[in-house]
C-alpha cells in the first residue's frame, strides 16, 4: 500500500474515531455548535423590571377586562362600547397636558393548560423526555412553561445526553420567534396579586412614533391562565405607571 495512502486512511480513521467518541460522550456537542449559529436570541434571559419604584397618581381609575385590572388616566374611555374588543384611549378627551393613550386588553381565555404540549407543539412524552435534556426542572402550569422557554439557554443543554437534540432544537427556535415577536427585551413582572412578564413592545422610530409595554400576568392562585394588555404612548412615564398599577382579580 502506497504510503500516502496510509496515511489519508489513518487520518480518516482517526477523524471516525473521534467523532465516534464524541457521539458516545456528548452527542448533543454537534448540535449545540450548529445552534449557536443559527439563532439570534438563544442567550437572551428576562432581566429584573427596572420601572418598580415608578408610582401611579392616587387619580387613575381601575379599568378591568378579561380579570386584568390597570389603572387609567381618568380621560381614558372605551372606544366602542358595542364592540367585543376591549380597547381605551383617551384620544377624544385628553387635557392639553397629556399625550394619547392607548390601551388594548388581550383575551387568552382559551389558552390551555401547558401551552407547548399539542397539536403544535410536543407529545407529553417528547417534552418529559426533552426536559431531562436541558436539566431544567418540569414545568407545573402555563407560567412556569413560559418562564422556562423565555430563559433557556445553551448552557442548559446537556451534551450528554441521547435523543433530545431534536427537542432543544425546536425550544431555541420557538424562542427565537417568541423574542422577536414580544420586542426583543422583556422583565419578570410580580405583585400580590400575579406574577408575569413585562416586555419592551416598541420604541419610537420609523414605523411608530409611541413606546409600547406588553404585559402577560398570571394570577397566584391559576397560574395557567393569563391576562394581558398592550398599551401605547409617546409618553414613555405613563406607561410605566399604568404598567405597575397591573393586578389579576376575580372574573
Amino acid at each position: 500500500m502506497h504510503k500516502g495512502l496510509k496515511i489519508f486512511l489513518g487520518i480518516l480513521g482517526g477523524l471516525a474515531a473521534a467523532v465516534l467518541l464524541t457521539w458516545l460522550i456528548a452527542p448533543g456537542l454537534p448540535v449545540r455548535i450548529i445552534a449557536n449559529r443559527m439563532f439570534s436570541y438563544q442567550d437572551t434571559v428576562l432581566g429584573d423590571y427596572p420601572y418598580a419604584e415608578i408610582g401611579t397618581p392616587s387619580d387613575f381609575k381601575p379599568v378591568t377586562e378579561y380579570g386584568l385590572q390597570l389603572m387609567l388616566p381618568q380621560s381614558a374611555e372605551k372606544l366602542d362600547k358595542s364592540s367585543s374588543l376591549k380597547i381605551y384611549s383617551n384620544k377624544d378627551s385628553k387635557p392639553a397636558s397629556e399625550e394619547t393613550l392607548a390601551v388594548a386588553f388581550l383575551d387568552h381565555s382559551t389558552a390551555e393548560d401547558m401551552e407547548l404540549i399539542g397539536e403544535n407543539g410536543f407529545t407529553q412524552e417528547q417534552f418529559d423526555r426533552g426536559m431531562r435534556g436541558i436539566r431544567r426542572a418540569k414545568p407545573n402550569d402555563n407560567y412556569e412553561c413560559w418562564d422556562m422557554l423565555y430563559n433557556v439557554t445553551p448552557s442548559d443543554y446537556n451534551v450528554r445526553k441521547h435523543g433530545t437534540w431534536k427537542f432543544y432544537l425546536q425550544l431555541m427556535r420557538m424562542k427565537d420567534e417568541l423574542y422577536a415577536g414580544v420586542g426583543e427585551v422583556g422583565y419578570h413582572f410580580e405583585n400580590d396579586t400575579a406574577k408575569g412578564f413585562v416586555f419592551e413592545y416598541g420604541k419610537p422610530g420609523a414605523d411608530s412614533s409611541n413606546y409600547a409595554l406588553l404585559i402577560e400576568l398570571y394570577g397566584k392562585d391559576d397560574l395557567n391562565r393569563c391576562h394581558g394588555a398592550l398599551i401605547k404612548s409617546k409618553d414613555y412615564d405613563m406607561l410605566k405607571k399604568i404598567a405597575n398599577s397591573a393586578q389579576v382579580v376575580p372574573e
